[in-house]
């Protein structure tokens, strides 16, 4: 079992049935965080959002992008799309050809909006 006390920015695989065997993929390839959203779509594997905070500091609500097709370390690709509220905690799905993101806690509390991203 792995812990730590700050966030992570690591990317694991494994095609174990069991899940008892896993392959370190990506690791600082999108910067350290927590409470993000994760989602396959259109080939890719995509990072969104989510919390950094070290102990002794202020947290900082992220609001970016990132995609890979490879997973592998230097192949993470930061994505430009509209600018939304930073945000952690948040419902991401895909419906009609669209990545969806859904509330979730930002800087200043609970967040109720809903938002649609047509990615590459």
């Amino acid at each position: 079992s792995i812990s730590s006390e700050y966030p992570l920015s690591d990317v694991w695989s494994s095609s174990d049935p069991k899940g008892s065997t896993w392959t370190l993929r990506a690791n600082d390839s999108f910067g350290a965080r927590s409470g993000h959203g994760v989602i396959a779509f259109r080939g890719k594997l995509w990072v969104m959002a989510g919390y950094y905070s070290a102990l002794a500091e202020l947290g900082t609500y992220l609001n970016d992008t990132w995609y890979s097709s490879t997973l592998e370390a230097g192949n993470w690709t930061f994505a430009p799309v509209p600018d939304y509220p930073g945000r952690s905690n948040f419902g991401l799905a895909e419906f009609s050809g669209e990545i969806w993101v859904v509330a979730g806690m930002g800087a200043d509390g609970p967040l109720n909006d809903v938002r649609s991203e047509s990615v590459v």
